[in-house]
């Protein structure tokens, strides 16, 4: 379940104080925050003054609260209503990828939301449901979700303060987001997670239909997490979950499916005859993230009438310029055998002084590797660094 760390006590002393004005004064205080937020950020004759003319108000908890909002607002576009910590707010879904949750559940009508956290998912899957229950072990953080709900005049919505494992309503599906952050530390196997996956398990055996947020780098091809059907989810060009699903939630024939947002595009898995492996030509492209964590690479080619420059490098060719709905275009410039010395002359040759590097198959981390390049000049130059079948290539691009 979604926890407070410690660490954190402070800055949960005063949330909890302005959640608890906040509640108390609604209206009062959502007019004056909203007030600061089309003035933020605050001059100090500003501070000095809402300090002096509302000294009943906590103004600096104000302050650090917008400060927070308006750092989410890409990920929250309503984060002038709610109240977030820096914690719950990370991991809180972007609102792009809870709006993706919401439509997968809009056929139900019970829903219960366990681990519900501040509330980004429960705003949307609550949307069309004639009743949601909203779980959380933490009383604060449930608070929270309470609060952002009123903000959007949410009443079918019932909190209830109890353990994943304790719940024993009925419901039609649910929808689970385990904590993967617990004591400062990242866990991605899934009997590290609270709830672990044993409970997950118990739970999906109860309820069939059951989607469970997990880490996109999870082992989901080991047993026993095989026999579930898996949606992978990419937020402008960035890998953000992987969305395990059962029961009547669960794709087709338990198909994989790439999920690009906020395109809301799909790509499911085809399994198409294996496509060729050629030399580099004049483009390649770079699949979306989702699509590479899925291994549909070979099923994107054969659709796109590419083909592969490696059976395990995720790169396609192609002499026509390709379509870049799934992935990113690269014209090629040139292409040679890699050797740092020789990359290093070419660098000079071209006097470069920038270089945009990207590796695959390639053991060494970009930014260590980049310490190792001699770049003196006024150019600018992009490459990928690629293992292809037994050796390294260096392939210039232009996108």
């Amino acid at each position: 379940m979604k926890q407070i760390n410690r660490l954190h006590f402070v800055t949960f002393i005063y949330m909890l104080s302005l959640l608890d004005y906040a509640q108390k004064k609604h209206n009062h205080f959502c007019k004056l925050a909203q007030q600061i937020h089309q003035e933020y950020p605050l001059s100090i004759n500003q501070i000095n003054y809402y300090s002096t003319n509302y000294h009943s108000i906590p103004i600096k908890d104000i302050l650090n609260l917008i400060k927070i909002q308006h750092k989410l607002i890409h990920k929250f576009p309503f984060s002038c209503k709610w109240l977030f910590t820096e914690k719950n707010a990370q991991q809180a879904s972007d609102y792009l990828i809870a709006s993706y949750h919401g439509t997968l559940f809009k056929d139900y009508q019970i829903i219960a939301d366990v681990c519900c956290g501040i509330g980004s998912d429960l705003l949307y899957l609550s949307k069309k449901a004639t009743k949601c229950y909203a779980i959380d072990i933490n009383q604060e953080i449930l608070d929270y979700a309470k609060y952002n709900m009123k903000t959007f005049n949410k009443g079918n919505i019932e909190f209830l303060n109890i353990r994943a494992e304790d719940f024993n309503f009925y419901s039609d599906a649910l929808f689970i987001d385990p904590d993967r952050r617990i004591n400062n530390k990242r866990y991605i196997k899934p009997e590290d997670l609270s709830p672990n996956f044993f409970t997950i398990e118990k739970l999906i055996s109860k309820y069939h239909n059951v989607a469970v947020k997990m880490s996109p780098a999870f082992d989901y091809e080991s047993s026993p997490y095989d026999k579930f059907s898996y949606d992978f989810v990419s937020v402008r060009g960035e890998l953000k979950e992987c969305l395990l699903k059962s029961g009547s939630l669960a794709n087709c024939n338990n198909i994989k499916k790439a999920v690009l947002l906020p395109q809301r595009l799909m790509f499911e898995q085809k399994n198409h005859p294996e496509t060729d492996i050629k030399q580099i030509k004049e483009w390649i492209l770079e699949p979306d993230p989702s699509i590479i964590r899925a291994h549909l690479i070979n099923d994107l080619a054969y659709e796109l009438k590419m083909d592969r420059i490696d059976p395990h490098i995720a790169l396609l060719t192609s002499n026509n310029e390709p379509d870049e709905i799934f992935g990113k275009k690269y014209k090629v410039n040139n292409v040679f055998d890699y050797s740092l010395k020789k990359l290093n002359n070419y660098l000079k040759t071209k006097n470069i002084g920038t270089i945009d590097i990207k590796t695959k198959g390639f053991s060494e981390s970009v930014e260590s590797f980049r310490k190792k390049l001699k770049l003196k000049g006024n150019n600018k130059l992009q490459i990928f660094i690629v293992r292809v079948i037994n050796k390294h290539i260096v392939i210039e691009v232009v996108n």
